[in-house]
């Protein structure tokens, strides 16, 4: 212990040596219901106030020792949670003594006023912060809603004024680069025009699809043929080509009279831009197969001899050979990769060309430079309707040999003469 460490409650300079401790067990025994037993709150209601001032009356001299405890928590950290009590003797000098006693069993203490006020104000803080979260959920679509719409309506407006303004300011020529695809497709012509040219174009297919008996009886007299002369009406360009057809032109053996097409024939009418034509295929009596061209000449049809026959000026044996002549060539084309060192890719584009029957095939070559070059590429290019590319086309060429170290079925594309096999178009 320390004895110089002055205590408050521990003061006893003005004690003297006439004073004396007065025992709490003393109070008690001479009335013992000056301090009950057990105490229900620290301010006693009104019926028990009543209750001890109908009681027996305390002498004078207890009055004067009655004892005033007042409870005080220890805290938390008290030993054993106990509670700690002050004790005011009235009678006696200042004397205070603290005594520890167990855990009394008291009356929940009454609410203050400042508690009240706390708890109102933390209820009204969590009604806002639930309001807060409620709002900005009901409203959080609703914004993003209309940021979207005001979004779209300024861009809306952006346009519409561009191209206002693009009206009203002076015309200026636009370069051909900078010209629409589709402009490029057809020149702009009348809705009057249009319609004529649209119902021009609809009559000659709606005559060639009526045709397929037409064609299929000019078929049968073609294959039964035993001369030239008993198809001879039917030819296209027949005073051109008849000399060709009966130079190349051989019958087909053992014909029964009575043949008769199969009903595996097919009929399709083609319109590949201004070009109109329809296709028979079908079985020959040989049951090899065939395909027949067939156009439009006034009110009838007519046989393309030279495109059923796949003709070209010089036949693919020769040309395979790096012989022939090769001024006037039908063939199915398609994009290669195969290059030596007279035609490296650096400076050609390389293309298969293959026979009409497709069992034979030539390399053709086309300068990188060069109109021919930008004619030939759209064949391959992606459709601006479907967007299907083309493999392989049916083009008329003209040829020429290759340079000096080519191979010998190596030609030089020196011109395409039509972009499909119909003679003269």
């Amino acid at each position: 212990m320390k004895p110089d460490l002055h205590d408050a409650h521990n003061d006893g300079s003005n004690l003297s040596q006439e004073d004396e401790w007065d025992d709490s067990d003393d109070v008690v025994a001479e009335n013992p219901k000056v301090l009950p037993e057990r105490k229900q709150s620290l301010s006693p209601s009104k019926s028990e106030s009543k209750t001890a001032d109908s009681s027996t009356p305390v002498s004078a001299e207890s009055e004067k020792k009655l004892r005033l405890t007042k409870v005080q928590n220890a805290g938390s950290s008290g030993k054993n949670g106990k509670k700690r009590s002050q004790v005011f003797e009235i009678g006696s000098k200042s004397e205070k003594k603290s005594v520890s006693r167990g855990k009394p069993s008291v009356a929940p203490a009454a609410i203050s006023p400042e508690a009240v006020k706390d708890e109102e104000s933390a209820k009204r803080r969590r009604n806002n912060k639930d309001e807060q979260q409620n709002w900005g959920q009901q409203t959080q679509d609703t914004t993003l809603k209309w940021m979207l719409v005001s979004g779209i309506l300024v861009v809306a407006g952006i346009v519409v004024l561009a191209l206002f303004l693009s009206q009203i300011i002076g015309k200026k020529e636009v370069r051909e680069s900078q010209k629409s695809i589709f402009s490029k497709i057809a020149p702009v012509v009348s809705k009057f025009e249009a319609a004529e040219n649209g119902a021009a174009e609809a009559t000659v297919t709606e005559k060639l699809m009526i045709q397929e008996q037409r064609a299929r009886s000019i078929i049968e007299a073609y294959l039964k043929a035993k001369t030239p002369d008993d198809f001879s009406g039917f030819i296209r360009k027949s005073d051109e080509i008849m000399p060709l057809v009966e130079k190349f032109w051989k019958p087909i053996e053992d014909v029964d009279e009575d043949w008769k097409l199969g009903s595996n024939s097919n009929w399709r009418v083609i319109r590949d831009g201004g070009l109109h034509y329809a296709i028979l295929n079908g079985e020959n009596p040989d049951f090899t197969e065939y395909t027949a061209y067939f156009v439009l000449e006034g009110e009838d049809i007519k046989l393309d001899w030279k495109a059923s026959s796949g003709y070209s000026s010089a036949n693919f044996a020769d040309l395979m050979k790096g012989e022939g002549d090769a001024s006037e060539v039908r063939v199915w084309m398609s994009p290669a990769d195969f290059y030596t060192f007279s035609l490296p890719d650096g400076e050609f584009m390389s293309f298969r060309l293959s026979a009409p029957n497709r069992e034979q095939n030539l390399w053709g070559y086309v300068p990188r430079e060069g109109k021919l070059f930008e004619e030939i590429i759209p064949f391959f290019a992606a459709s601006q309707i479907s967007g299907e590319r083309k493999n392989e086309v049916q083009v008329i060429l003209k040829l020429v040999e290759g340079p000096e170290g080519s191979i010998a079925n190596q030609w030089i594309i020196e011109d395409v003469l039509g972009e499909s096999w119909i003679d003269g178009e």
